[in-house]
């Protein structure tokens, strides 16, 4: 899937009522296709993504850029907070997972890619 066309720039509208409920966290896609996706998503208040094992591990490397508010991530094992700022690499086979246990909502952009992506 295709979202930016050739010849005319496509508008997409990013925010909680354009997306969709996707390993616990909100979500609206921006390109799809073969070993990448990119993705707007949302972290609300209490909200807990891959909080299943079977979802926390990937084939493919995933790039966490957060735009507004903080989210606390578990990669490997290993606690962290994820903030405005800086961006996450997290590559293919660690076990990843993001809670927010803070007031406002945390959003970012993701990009995955490689195989499986």
């Amino acid at each position: 899937m295709y979202i930016w066309t050739h010849g005319f720039r496509e508008v997409i509208a990013l925010g909680k009522e354009h997306s969709v409920s996707s390993h616990g966290g909100n979500v609206v896609g921006l390109v799809y296709r073969h070993g990448l996706r990119t993705l707007w998503y949302q972290i609300e208040p209490g909200q807990h993504v891959n909080a299943s094992t079977e979802d926390q591990v990937k084939d493919f490397d995933t790039i966490i850029v957060p735009r507004k508010g903080e989210v606390h991530a578990k990669l490997n094992g290993k606690t962290m907070l994820l903030q405005e700022g800086e961006a996450y690499l997290i590559t293919a086979g660690v076990a990843h997972e993001f809670w927010n246990d803070f007031e406002r909502p945390n959003e970012g952009l993701l990009v995955m890619c490689g195989d499986g992506a």
